[in-house]
């Protein structure tokens, strides 16, 4: 199947079951879930940023959902209630978070451009 982006998609990430895709739309600033059994249909896209998406990155249980921003803010959503759990503005003050990895359910790692990795709690 084929799904238009607007403006195109700077991350895009399957969750652990390889049945979403989460996708950062660029002109809408937002992520769009898309479900990868169905041709990509949009499952969900109620997940505002306020700049362009980075990162994303899927908890081990896939419950939640990491992302990162052009604005350096990152943010945890929970994708199964669609509401943003916790946010870190400019958590790489100088620099976009460019790739996360979850070390655990709780703990999230970020990488950015600043040439620092940073590990947050993340509250659920």
């Amino acid at each position: 199947g084929t799904v238009k982006i607007n403006g195109g998609a700077n991350a895009m990430q399957f969750n652990h079951a390889g049945n979403i895709l989460a996708v950062g739309d660029n002109q809408d600033k937002a992520i769009r879930l898309l479900d990868a059994t169905s041709e990509f249909s949009v499952k969900a896209s109620n997940f505002p940023h306020s700049s362009k998406i980075t990162a994303l990155a899927w908890s081990p249980d896939d419950k939640y959902l990491a992302s990162g921003e052009l604005s350096t803010n990152i943010a945890a959503w929970n994708t199964t209630a669609g509401k943003r759990k916790q946010v870190v503005k400019h958590a790489h003050r100088m620099s976009f978070v460019h790739s996360f990895i979850w070390q655990d359910g709780n703990t999230l790692i970020s990488a950015a451009h600043d040439g620092l990795l940073k590990q947050w709690k993340v509250d659920f």
